[in-house]
């Protein structure tokens, strides 16, 4: 039997859910941890048939009970079976508030059995733990969902598993909520809640703008010598997903019908859209579009710091992360380099600060061979992950 107490921390993407378990040291004496990363799309099973598919095993699917018979599924059979009837998070719902949340929660404590499983060499039938959850909200709902996603989250008693075959009744103890743009600040400037990454300690006093590029918004923040000014929280609706309406919208015109959200994601990160058996060059597209996202995203910054208790000048750093932030493709860069070209025009006496590397191994899903680089898109939930251990 392995016991003991476990944290979960836990980042609620709009393409992908971000995790790190936490449980017991190392022979070296250093926390135990695992980051995965998996995604939040899901889709209500009706033909049950599919789990005797042997095309789908619990290593490339997910499904497990809401309540009142009803079955959700993840992974390879919501790609293949649900298609554009899958579900996933939107800017139009709040996160807190969100079906998708307590799916994508359910699919992260089992993440976390199964860490726990792979470190300790143990069945998961085996584990009986006690959680600690972390939780990242955006920085402007923290008033109104903080004490909402808490209680759901302490309302989820139980999880109940049918690809992999595991039930288990929950315990959590604690649930704590922490803001996005404050961790991804965190995480960059300390490698752990002892240690400030080399090069780093300046930013540790003065005051830095947060830009947290995600999918459906941006979150805008002040840090002052590390902590987070409640006045400036803010989020404006423009983030990522801009950049695929309006590629959608230019491609339209050649192509004569919308494509399909996912194929526009493969093509942003790659440069090349597939359309039958046609592969389209679409770079200059893409380019375009962030360029016009990114002067949308610099006017809306402008506005924001002169409606807020400070000046541009008392802005001395800035940090761009987020999806936004992420490297793509030969040829392309991220909407976050388009939008610091357009800042340094006005804030030309702030410094921006570079993502530091994240040493560390990121597995998708289950998966224990396969990885990926970890990007800035992880900053929030180390960040978190640092504050989980400040008590």
């Amino acid at each position: 039997m392995v016991e003991g107490r476990a944290t979960l921390v836990v980042d609620l993407g709009n393409s992908e859910t971000r995790v790190i378990t936490r449980f017991g040291k190392t022979k070296s004496g250093m926390p135990r941890k695992r980051t995965t990363v998996f995604s939040n799309k899901f889709g209500e099973l009706i033909d049950t048939g599919l789990l005797q598919n042997p095309d789908y095993s619990p290593e490339n699917s997910k499904v497990f009970s809401v309540g009142g018979g009803v079955l959700m599924c993840s992974g390879k059979m919501c790609d293949r079976e649900k298609g554009t009837a899958s579900q996933r998070p939107s800017s139009t719902i709040r996160k807190y508030d969100s079906n998708i949340t307590m799916y994508s929660l359910r699919r992260a404590f089992l993440q976390g059995y199964r860490d726990i499983s792979d470190m300790c060499q143990a069945s998961m039938d085996s584990i009986n733990i006690r959680w600690d959850v972390v939780v990242l909200l955006p920085p402007s709902d923290l008033d109104i969902g903080k004490d909402v996603i808490i209680r759901r989250i302490l309302d989820l008693k139980r999880l109940d598993f049918v690809m992999p075959k595991f039930s288990t009744n929950l315990v959590i103890d604690n649930v704590r909520v922490v803001p996005e743009g404050f961790c991804a600040f965190i995480g960059a400037v300390f490698k752990s809640s002892t240690e400030i990454r080399k090069g780093y300690e300046k930013y540790l006093t003065g005051s830095t703008l947060i830009v947290d590029i995600g999918a459906g918004t941006t979150d805008f923040v002040i840090i002052s010598n590390t902590e987070l000014v409640d006045s400036s929280r803010y989020s404006e609706n423009t983030g990522g997903n801009q950049v695929f309406q309006k590629l959608n919208v230019a491609l339209r015109r050649e192509i004569g019908s919308n494509i399909p959200e996912d194929t526009l994601r493969e093509a942003s990160v790659s440069g090349v859209l597939r359309v039958g058996s046609r592969l389209i060059n679409v770079v200059d597209n893409i380019e375009n579009a962030k360029k016009d996202v990114a002067v949308k995203l610099s006017q809306s910054i402008k506005n924001y710091i002169e409606s807020s208790e400070f000046s541009v000048f008392d802005i001395q750093y800035i940090l761009i992360c987020g999806g936004g932030s992420e490297p793509c493709g030969e040829g392309m860069k991220p909407l976050g380099d388009y939008l610091r070209e357009n800042l340094k025009n006005w804030m030309k006496y702030s410094e921006f600060i570079d993502t530091p590397t994240l040493d560390m191994v990121v597995h998708i899903g289950d998966s224990l061979d396969e990885e990926r680089e970890a990007t800035a898109r992880l900053l929030n939930v180390v960040g978190a992950e640092v504050l989980s251990e400040i008590k």
